[in-house]
């Protein structure tokens, strides 16, 4: 299936591309911020005696959540909807000073959250640790990209509904859903840890995987100038991406205070989120195919189906990790920690990099400033944060085995014999910094690719993109 595009008929020039040029420069900066404050958390652990007070791990994490998921990923993927729109709905993205201030409300938002984290007046809570005011202010800014979408697909003129407008209907829906249920107050501990989890698990699947991979659809058939190859393989991934949203979020505390029966569900169910991501590979991976010769060194190509390989292998970590038998094992360790990585930088970061790296010039005029330099971005993304993720997976059952192995042999897992039983463990995350270095060197390469195209790339010859509505 083809890409719809919309005929010159009563045309007038498209308000969104200085939008989507906005969020994609906000966004680049969160990104080099929420990838530094990441490397330093994981290094605070590594090195507590250096870290303390506001640069402890506590503070650091959810600070370094705060920029990533709201400032970098929230911002980022938003600037992707906004670029869609227009090209699929044949009409102008209504309400587009409301995009903008939407983008500079999310970043003081993003700020704020990390100011507040780093000088312990955060909530604890995971994933991003707000108090409940600032939550209730993100609600509200969540709800405002739904009210654009819905008005600009409302107004459409293209009669066919193209797959990537799924990804975005959804996508923009499901944050502040999932924001709704993060802002509500429970009485327990326990429905707390939940609420958080319920959060970053949809986030991920919705959010970030599925946003991504519907974004991806488009770039991608816009990039080899073929047809998509599988509608059905899409829509057998948005249900399974959809079903599996936030399934995945209870898996963390199976032999936690979790009812058994939640965590056999939670195990079942996201399955989906494998077969979801392995459907979406698949779809992407066959439409390039015929052309794979020439697009393959295109970085819109290698960074899309970078991060579609990516979202397989975390999607069947995830799935091992859930499984009672497993978790005795992973559970309460940094495995969890490693599905975070490969999910918001890997994932995330190369999904992001895929549309990105076409958008840019076509709303910019300029070109790429240079491809090899996306391509080094696609590489160190891939071994920084592959890297990062595989470390922290091993420490996770390197750590659970030997708190296992010490309840056999009668070595007590805490108080003097901690360091032995764990020692293993802690010597696989500390090196994971290492990886996170590599993939924070990847972030930066990437905000030089944006900026130094933004700033000295040359000028092009670009799409003016034009709506055709009546009465205009």
């Amino acid at each position: 299936m083809a890409v719809p595009s919309p005929s010159a008929a009563q045309t007038r020039p498209a308000a969104s591309e200085p939008v989507v040029a906005m969020h994609i420069l906000v966004s680049s900066v969160f990104l080099a911020v929420g990838s530094a404050l990441y490397l330093l958390s994981l290094a605070s652990v590594v090195f507590p005696d250096v870290f303390a007070d506001a640069v402890s791990f506590g503070r650091l994490r959810p600070a370094a959540m705060s920029a990533t998921m709201i400032g970098w990923l929230t911002i980022s993927l938003l600037g992707g909807a906004y670029y869609l729109l227009p090209r699929l709905t044949g009409v102008a993205l209504r309400r587009p000073q409301l995009a903008r201030l939407t983008a500079v409300g999310l970043a003081a938002v993003a700020i704020l959250g990390m100011v507040l984290n780093l000088v312990g007046m955060g909530d604890g809570a995971e994933p991003l640790g707000y108090p409940w005011w600032l939550d209730l202010v993100l609600l509200v800014l969540l709800t405002l990209p739904l009210i654009i979408t819905v008005e600009t697909v409302r107004a459409r003129v293209e009669p066919i509904s193209y797959v990537s407008l799924w990804f975005v209907l959804a996508g923009v829906a499901a944050l502040p859903l999932l924001q709704a249920a993060q802002t509500l107050e429970f009485g327990s501990t326990l429905g707390t840890s939940l609420k958080g989890l319920h959060f970053a698990a949809g986030f991920n699947a919705v959010w970030v995987i599925g946003m991504g991979v519907g974004l991806a659809y488009y770039t991608i058939v816009r990039a080899t100038d073929l047809p998509l190859a599988n509608r059905q393989l899409t829509r057998a991934g948005f249900w399974s991406l959809m079903f599996a949203a936030s399934w995945a979020g209870p898996l963390q505390m199976v032999y936690g205070p979790t009812p058994d029966w939640l965590d056999a569900v939670a195990a079942v169910m996201t399955l989906a989120l494998l077969v979801g991501t392995m459907a979406h590979a698949v779809a992407l991976g066959t439409t390039v195919a015929p052309a794979w010769e020439s697009a393959r060194t295109d970085p819109v190509v290698s960074a899309t189906l970078a991060g579609a390989g990516f979202a397989v292998v975390v999607a069947l970590l995830t799935a091992i990790g859930g499984f009672r038998s497993a978790a005795s094992v992973v559970a309460f360790t940094p495995y969890w920690e490693g599905m975070t990585v490969g999910t918001l930088f890997g994932v995330g970061g190369l999904l992001v990099a895929g549309w990105t790296n076409q958008a840019l010039p076509v709303v910019s005029g300029r070109r790429l400033s240079s491809p090899a330099l996306s391509s080094r971005h696609v590489r160190l993304t891939v071994w920084g944060a592959g890297s990062a993720m595989a470390l922290l997976t091993v420490s996770g059952i390197v750590t659970g085995l030997g708190w296992s192995g010490a309840a056999y042999t009668q070595t007590p897992a805490f108080g003097e014999t901690w360091e032995t039983v764990t020692g293993s463990g802690a010597l696989l995350f500390g090196l994971a910094t290492v990886g996170a270095l590599v993939m924070v060197l990847g972030a930066a390469t990437f905000v030089i690719s944006v900026f130094s195209t933004i700033s000295s790339g040359t000028a092009d010859v670009t799409e003016t993109l034009m709506s055709r509505e009546e009465g205009t």
